[in-house]
């Protein structure tokens, strides 16, 4: 009996070796959303021949649908689960119904000393106004696993990447919380894998950054930040290590880009919110064909666009970018209304006249990975950068029905520097290779867009939607390419 009962405590104890060890969870919260959206897109070639060959109509029916788990640990300790789905409705297949972790990340709070948490894993980050940090992706193109890519490289009129709603990094953050004179201090430290490539960390995308924001007083809250993106450039599509040009081999240096920048947030008067925010970008850049397809529509050569040596390929490259931003809310006015208006500079570049040779610049702003006017005509038609945005906005909600509120928009838009100096040419003007080709002339005034949206609140969790949109193209655009564009959105967003 005592050797069957040892054989037994020996049994019980490897098996409970043999298990794997679950963490005590004092609470646990399992929820999510679901939204359905019904769009129809016309002309969004603006009247010429679309290159992707999806003519001038679109029209689908998509869903995004996101469940999640929060689990708490201890006090200091949680983690976070969310998967997701992005679909157009249409055939069941492996590439519109996988389901993809869009968040996964632990925070450890008090993490070895008490003003410090620390995030690690896939997790969103959001900075400020989303200028510079927001979007993994930027918010023109998705995730090669999301279905709404469409089989697409994204910036083509095919794809509906510009409303996915993946927005997480790979990313390790540490945030210090301090008290100066009374008032909260906040800094994040950010490490980002952006892109892994292969095992070679030669041809990895990393991003570094810090951002310190600072409660001066009730009035006033400052911010002030510094990103760094280092990456290969890409040869032939694909990330490489060496390029050849004749007999010449060597191994290309990395392609480094800061961009430090400062926003503040007034709210000293009644009502009224005033905000500010500037950014310059310092580093260098490769005139990559891929990351600058204009560069080879308008000199005709993609291996060396300005007829450099290699070892002049990877130039300066200083740009920078102002946004200000006013609102101002009627309270004591009838149905509640707020007027807004922002102007948003980002500095170009003319590809043809970029002379080439030792102490060229490229000034054109670098989208990085912003997350701003997602859904909008002209920014799926515009990529982020060579742009003077002006735009005047309201909202209301009307006393005659409950829970409605009423939002319009009126964007003009300017390119900071033409795309080339000539009458006419092939200009893409996402900034994505094997976007949306249009003949565009020199001048600068690219269109203006009108937009309005009903948004009602049919219970506290389901909320439905109306957007209606036109573009219509400026001076800038040649004759065979100025027709109107128009967009209707409607969605139904539950959440639970």
């Amino acid at each position: 009996m005592g050797k069957r009962l040892m054989m037994l405590a020996v049994a019980v104890l490897a098996l409970a070796i043999a298990m794997p060890a679950f963490a005590a969870v004092q609470n646990v919260k399992v929820g999510g959303d679901l939204t359905v959206k019904a769009l129809d897109r016309y002309n969004f070639a603006l009247g010429s021949t679309d290159v992707t060959g999806s003519g001038g109509h679109q029209n689908l029916i998509l869903s995004i649908a996101r469940l999640r788990v929060d689990a708490e640990l201890t006090d200091n300790v949680s983690a976070v689960i969310r998967l997701l789905n992005e679909r157009r409705w249409d055939t069941e297949d492996a590439a519109n119904t996988d389901v993809t972790l869009d968040l996964a990340y632990v925070t450890l709070k008090e993490f070895l000393y008490s003003p410090l948490t620390a995030s690690i894993g896939r997790q969103e980050l959001h900075f400020g106004n989303d200028l510079v940090i927001g979007d993994v992706d930027t918010n023109g193109v998705a995730s090669a696993a999301s279905d709404l890519m469409a089989g697409t490289g994204g910036g083509t009129l095919t794809d509906v990447a510009d409303l996915s709603a993946r927005k997480a990094f790979d990313a390790i953050r540490a945030t210090l919380n301090y008290t100066v004179s009374d008032q909260p201090l906040a800094v994040d430290l950010v490490y980002a894998k952006i892109a892994e490539n292969t095992t070679n960390i030669d041809d990895d995308v990393n991003l570094y950054g810090v951002n310190a924001n600072y409660v001066v007083n009730d009035d006033l809250l400052a911010e002030a930040y510094a990103w760094a993106r280092e990456r290969r450039p890409r040869v032939g599509g694909t990330v490489s290590d060496t390029i050849t040009a004749g007999q010449e081999y060597r191994k290309l240096e990395p392609e480094r880009l800061t961009t430090f920048g400062t926003r503040g947030v007034y709210t000293g008067v009644e009502n009224l919110t005033l905000q500010g925010e500037y950014a310059l970008q310092l580093g260098n850049k490769y005139m990559d064909s891929s990351a600058l397809p204009n560069l080879v529509t308008v000199n005709g050569n993609a291996a060396n666009p300005f007829g450099y040596r290699v070892e002049d390929e990877l130039v300066r490259h200083e740009a920078w970018a102002l946004q200000l931003i006013a609102s101002y809310a009627l309270k004591d006015v009838r149905h509640n209304p707020v007027l807004g208006a922002s102007y948003t500079h980002l500095s170009g570049e003319n590809p043809s006249t970029c002379s080439g040779g030792q102490g060229t610049k490229w000034n054109g702003w670098d989208a990085m990975y912003e997350n701003q006017a997602t859904g909008t005509i002209w920014n799926k038609l515009l990529g982020f950068s060579n742009v003077d945005l002006f735009n005047v906005n309201g909202s209301l909600k009307p006393d005659f029905v409950d829970d409605l509120t009423v939002l319009a928009n009126w964007y003009h838009i300017l390119l900071d520097k033409p795309l080339h100096s000539g009458d006419t040419a092939q200009a893409i003007l996402t900034g994505i290779a094997g976007g949306q080709s249009y003949v565009i002339g020199n001048d600068k005034h690219l269109g203006d867009e009108i937009d309005v949206d009903l948004i009602y609140d049919y219970t506290e969790d389901v909320q439905l939607g109306l957007n209606l949109g036109v573009f219509l193209p400026g001076d800038a655009f040649n004759s065979v390419n100025k027709d109107a564009a128009t967009q209707a959105i409607a969605s139904m967003k539950v959440a639970f």
